[in-house]
Order: C-alpha cells, then sequence, then structure tokens
C-alpha cells in the first residue's frame, strides 16, 4: 500500500501586523495562499509586531490569512535599523537575538520544513532557519540602496541566510548580483494582479459623479501612502504646470497617511501657496481601485527616492489593467513593469516640469492616450495574471 503523501510545514514570516497592510508585500502574500494546494502545504504564518507595545495585532490581516487556509500567530520581530544611533543599535541587536530565539523554538516544535520571510528587513527567521537546519527564503519587495555600506552588508547577510531569494524585479535582485550572491539562489517572479477584481466592467462613472463638477474635467489618479518617497509633493509641483495650460485637470490623490499626517499638512500648505486647493481633491483610503482607475484620464507613480527605490509599482498594474496610461518615474524596477512610449511615459527622477509635461500629453492627445490605455491593458493581463503567480512561486519552493 502505498504511503500518504507527507505535507511540506511551511512558516510564512510577515511583517506588520499593527495596522491592516495593503502593501505589495501583503498583497502577493495573499495570492500565494490563494493559489497554494493545501493539500501538499501545510501553511502557518507568524506576524510580526513591528511595535511590541501597540497589544493586539490587526485583526483585518489575522482574518485575511485564516480564511486562505493559513494557521495564524504573533510574535514580535524587530526589522533592520539602517542608520540608527548606537543606543538603537544596541538595542536591535539584542532584539534580534531574542527574536531569533523565539523563531527557532518556533521552528523546532512546528517541525517545519522551511521558513519564507516576506521581506528582506528581518534577520531573526533567517537566523533561526540556519540554527534549525531548515531551508530558507527570502521573498525581496525592497531595493535598499542607502546607507551604500549597510545595503551591501545586508545583502551580504540575506544572501547567505538564504537557500533562495526571490525578486519581484531585475531591479531588486541586483543588489545581491552585486555582493556575489550565486545565481543558482536568485530567481525572479514578477508581482502580479487580480484580474477578476480589477474587472473590465468597471467604467470608472461612479468616481467622476462623485470628485468631478464638469464631464469635461479630466483626471489624474496618484493612489499611495502619504508618505514622501512617493513623490506627491513633486506632483503637486507638476499639477502648478498641468493646469497653467489645462485648468479642466483635475488631480485625484488616494492614499492613508497611517500614522503620522504631518505629510499632507505640508502638501495642503504648499497646494494653498501655489492656487491649486480646486484642482487637488484628497480621496483618503479607498478600497474601490479598480473604479477609480478606469474613472481616471491617465495615471500617475512618482519613485521619489533613491535610497529606496521602488522595486515593482504594483499600481502600474492596476492602472494598466484598467485601460488607463501610467507616467511613471524611471527608478528601480518600475521600467520593468511600464515600457515607454507604449504604455504610456517615464520620466527622469526629481523633475517635476518633465512629469508636467509628460501628463499634459497624453490629456492633450486623448486618442494615443486611449491606444496608450489599451496596449497596457493587453500587457498586464497577458504577463501578470494572479492566476499564475502562485505556481511560479511553488516552482521555486
Amino acid at each position: 500500500m502505498s504511503q500518504p503523501h507527507q505535507k511540506t510545514r511551511l512558516l510564512i514570516v510577515h511583517a506588520q501586523a499593527n495596522n491592516h497592510d495593503c502593501g505589495g508585500s501583503f498583497q502577493m502574500l495573499r495570492h500565494l495562499l490563494a493559489g497554494l494546494d493545501h493539500e501538499r502545504f501545510d501553511v502557518h504564518c507568524a506576524l510580526s509586531l513591528l511595535d511590541k507595545s501597540a497589544g493586539n495585532p490587526d485583526e483585518g490581516a489575522w482574518r485575511t490569512l485564516t480564511e486562505l487556509g493559513a494557521q495564524v500567530r504573533v510574535l514580535y520581530v524587530p526589522v533592520n535599523q539602517a542608520g540608527a544611533g548606537p543606543v538603537a543599535l544596541l538595542r536591535y541587536g539584542f532584539e534580534v537575538i531574542g527574536a531569533t530565539l523565539r523563531l527557532r523554538k518556533l521552528v523546532r516544535m512546528g517541525k517545519f520544513d522551511m521558513v519564507y520571510t516576506n521581506t528582506i528587513n528581518m534577520l531573526p527567521s533567517g537566523l533561526a532557519a540556519r540554527l534549525t537546519g531548515t531551508k530558507s527564503v527570502y521573498h525581496i519587495h525592497e531595493i535598499v540602496r542607502q546607507p551604500p555600506a549597510v545595503a551591501k552588508i545586508l545583502a551580504r547577510m540575506v544572501g547567505k541566510l538564504a537557500d533562495k531569494l526571490l525578486c519581484v524585479s531585475r531591479a531588486a535582485m541586483a543588489p545581491f548580483e552585486e555582493v556575489g550572491v550565486p545565481e543558482r539562489k536568485l530567481a525572479h517572479v514578477p508581482n502580479c494582479i487580480d484580474l477578476q477584481v480589477f474587472d473590465e466592467r468597471f467604467d470608472g462613472s461612479a468616481v467622476r459623479n462623485e470628485f468631478l463638477q464638469n464631464r469635461d474635467d479630466r483626471l489624474i489618479v496618484a493612489v499611495g501612502r502619504l508618505v514622501p518617497k512617493k513623490g506627491f509633493h513633486e506632483l503637486v509641483e507638476a499639477a502648478k504646470d498641468v493646469v497653467a495650460e489645462m485648468p479642466q485637470a483635475r488631480f485625484l490623490l488616494v492614499g492613508d497617511t497611517k500614522s503620522d499626517d504631518s505629510y499632507r499638512q505640508q502638501l495642503l500648505r504648499r497646494i494653498d501657496e501655489l492656487g491649486l486647493r480646486d484642482y487637488i481633491i484628497f480621496a483618503g483610503p479607498r478600497t474601490d481601485i479598480p473604479e477609480i482607475m478606469a474613472a481616471a484620464d491617465a495615471a500617475v507613480l512618482v519613485a521619489a527616492s533613491t535610497a529606496t527605490p521602488e522595486s515593482f509599482g504594483l499600481v502600474i498594474l492596476e492602472a494598466l489593467a484598467m485601460g488607463t496610461p501610467v507616467v511613471a518615474t524611471a527608478l528601480g524596477g518600475i521600467p520593468e513593469v511600464l515600457q515607454d512610449g507604449e504604455h504610456g511615459y517615464l520620466v527622469p527622477p526629481n523633475d517635476p516640469p518633465a512629469l508636467a509635461q509628460a501628463l499634459l500629453r497624453l490629456l492633450q492627445n486623448p486618442q494615443r492616450a486611449r491606444a496608450m490605455g489599451q496596449s497596457g491593458k493587453r500587457w498586464a493581463r497577458q504577463n501578470f495574471s494572479g492566476e499564475d503567480y502562485a505556481a511560479r512561486v511553488v516552482e521555486v519552493l
């Protein structure tokens, strides 16, 4: 009689359990769990409390992962402290030791076959895997470039701790190649979108009726957390030039400030200085992103950080899937997702005038913009389907 197939016991360590994490790493984790064969994998998720004083984890993240078939627990794992002072680094060192010992105990008691760390920014999970002789996989969603010495040390350490590195883009893979991580350890697995969510039947009319006063208004949408690295301040500067040539242009900024509202207040002050209060709308966090993208004449992603550039630019795919052309900064992994002149335009970083001119090229040539949007829709749906994503990851595992 044949023996029953033994499941692979997989421990996934994911950061940010204190507030509902809708970033790219959590979205990809959801796609992975939704596509896993749970007859082959026994999945456990350790959600890390980034702030151990916060107490309770985010119920939304817990519920989502549980519904997708994972057994979920919460523990505190410190994230990397690049640029911290001596006291903070010393405290971080002790916290790494404590978290490593907790995870080592968890791995041993759970008899896990593999530890899957869903970020570059956690060392204890990889250390615990090494101490227990367990396979270690790191899913790299970030590009860390600054400070250069620290970034190289981090790439070397994670490269040694991991048996395999899943990288969301070639740009995310590059720092590991530069420090000599063997090619056999590296795998390129691009992010994806859920085509059942980004349904082609959305027409955007509800969003346009909500935010626009005139049918002839042209809508530019930017989606992302309201933080400086997302470049909303550069978009505000570009808006001045766009509105000067096209007064019917309107900008819809969609995103949450999380716990710090100071950046939003800074943006509002600058908007008032430029006389743009009637042209720039803060929509706050929204769940109807497909409808918002369908409503837009153009979408924009301004990557403003060279220290931690965008590794992929998932919002670009979300826009293209709805047939909306995109203007984005040519940093990090963005040029791998957006083909310049085919699906929109790439612009240099930190260049609001160039950003404004690219947006005007789309708004002033609606027929060309529609053709770019349709080309982008085909590109996104053919190459970044969520249906294939889990299979790619499982193949690597």
